[in-house]
């Protein structure tokens, strides 16, 4: 019996190196896969937008109209002071290890075989190039049908608000204040009776 602890403990360790060569293998088929999809350029491109939106609000919130020279400095610094927390919390280096490691625990190692082969093929690289596009077009056509659709939702909302008013309960009757009492002069006390 101890014989058989001690087989499959070697086992066990014999077999850790490969485990551990087959988890690298399996992270760089991921890389790869982010570099073939492009992942890389298009979380930069989001994490720009992200920043140009942080930089956006931090712009309104420094105040509108114009600003002193020690306001513009201000503003300035504290911009750059936020460009560089988000870069640093939430930049493409940053993100890059845990979206690898997404990738790898999503996908099998045969899953990854198959997209990087097609992703190397004339289709995948023209479903990589023309994406954008189609991403573009689709956006467009939802907004067109999104501003069709706002008369509508607008009456539909009105209604809403008019059936939501009628449904509402009365408001309750304010409770009835009793008249106040009179006030009557408070009893003198006895005088002491007096000894004759």
């Amino acid at each position: 019996m101890r014989s058989m602890h001690t087989l499959a403990v070697a086992l066990c360790l014999a077999a850790a190196p490969f485990a551990h060569a087959d988890d690298a293998s399996h992270r760089a088929k991921a890389e790869q896969m982010l570099q073939l999809t492009h992942t890389d350029s298009m979380m930069k491109e989001q994490l720009s937008n992200l920043q140009e939106r942080i930089n956006g609000m931090a712009k309104q919130q420094s105040g509108q109209g114009t600003l002193s020279p020690a306001q513009t400095t201000l503003t300035t610094n504290y911009l750059k002071q936020v460009q560089d927390l988000t870069n640093d919390e939430v930049g493409w280096e940053k993100l890059r290890p845990a979206v690898v490691q997404s990738y790898a625990d999503t996908f099998t190692d045969a899953d990854l075989d198959g997209i990087i082969a097609f992703y190397k093929t004339p289709a995948g690289n023209a479903l990589l190039t023309k994406s954008p596009d189609i991403a573009n077009k689709t956006m467009v056509t939802v907004q067109g049908k999104i501003k069709e659709l706002q008369p509508k939702l607008g009456a539909m909302t009105e209604e809403y608000a008019k059936q939501m008013q009628a449904a509402a309960p009365a408001p309750a009757a304010a409770p009835a204040t009793a008249a106040p009492k009179p006030t009557t002069p408070a009893a003198k006390p006895a005088a002491p009776a007096s000894k004759k």
